[in-house]
């Protein structure tokens, strides 16, 4: 009776077979991990595009002019807007208090263009008065490669469109009707994001005349 088994060259063969399914099994694994990683990662970057920008347009939409009659107290621009750089005024809720009312606060968004990224300063009116600043940049975006702001007046009567756009805004413009943000994501190609935010312009601090 014939002994029944493998011989050493079936063994060989079946461990070789064995061997290159197993690698192929996991190079399919691995390949398909880094995508979800590289997918997740941009989806990460995605979401905090879209909180910056709703975090921007929440801020813009509370914007105010303020005025001071008293004559000691500097003159701080309203609104002053350049091409990558804003700042203006805005009416924060403050929970220092109870119950909580709105306080002005100065709000400045930025790109650090070395680190890029979408910086967000916060400061209180007393601060801006002194010319203080007791808190670092909050860092709200990274991976941002260009960031591009345009404000939208009323063109003169008549004009078509009615509205136009200029690369920078000042003060004595008052507040701009509206605020175009376009932004560059910096993965592994630029995707760009625009928003636009309508401001319902209001004034803080002129005295209140009766009829």
């Amino acid at each position: 009776m014939r002994n029944k088994g493998f011989t050493f060259i079936e063994v060989m063969l079946a461990v070789s077979i064995f061997a290159i399914v197993a690698v192929a099994i996991n190079s399919t694994f691995g390949a398909g991990l880094f995508a979800w990683r590289s997918a997740q990662e941009t989806q990460n970057l995605y979401q905090d595009i879209r909180l910056a920008l709703n975090k921007m347009a929440g801020d813009l939409e509370n914007a105010v002019l303020y005025s001071d009659s008293e004559e000691e107290v500097p003159k701080i621009p309203n609104f002053a807007g350049l091409e990558n750089e804003l700042s203006f005024y805005s009416l924060m809720e403050s929970f220092q208090t109870v119950p909580a009312h709105p306080e002005i606060r100065r709000i400045t968004y930025r790109l650090d263009e070395s680190t890029h990224i979408l910086q967000r300063l916060e400061q209180t009116f007393p601060e801006c008065v002194q010319e203080t600043m007791k808190q670092e940049p909050e860092q709200i975006a990274a991976n941002i490669s260009n960031l591009n702001f345009s404000y939208c007046y009323e063109a003169t009567e008549g004009a078509q469109p009615p509205y136009e756009w200029k690369d920078t805004w000042n003060s004595e413009q008052g507040i701009p009707q509206g605020i175009k943000i376009e932004l560059t994501l910096k993965t592994t190609k630029d995707i760009p994001f625009t928003k636009y935010v309508f401001i319902p312009a209001g004034e803080k601090g002129q005295e209140e005349h009766e009829e």
